[in-house]
């Protein structure tokens, strides 16, 4: 995981960056750049109001793919 600032980080596997989290409380922002993965991936950047809670649905798909 890498992180910038509070509305920019960037979370990776052991090869490549799988989701990036953009934006500020209230409109955060999930984005699902994952090659391969299971067929109900986001499609669409995912809206949260939190990082916590997109975090959670970040880890949440990664232990679960």
């Amino acid at each position: 995981m890498d992180y910038r600032n509070p509305g920019h980080w960037d979370i990776y596997d052991s090869a490549e960056r799988c989701f990036r989290i953009r934006g500020e409380t209230g409109a955060v922002f999930v984005h699902d750049e994952r090659a391969d993965g299971p067929p109900y991936r986001l499609r669409e950047p995912g809206k949260f109001k939190t990082v916590t809670a997109a975090m959670t649905w970040i880890a949440d798909e990664m232990m679960t793919a």
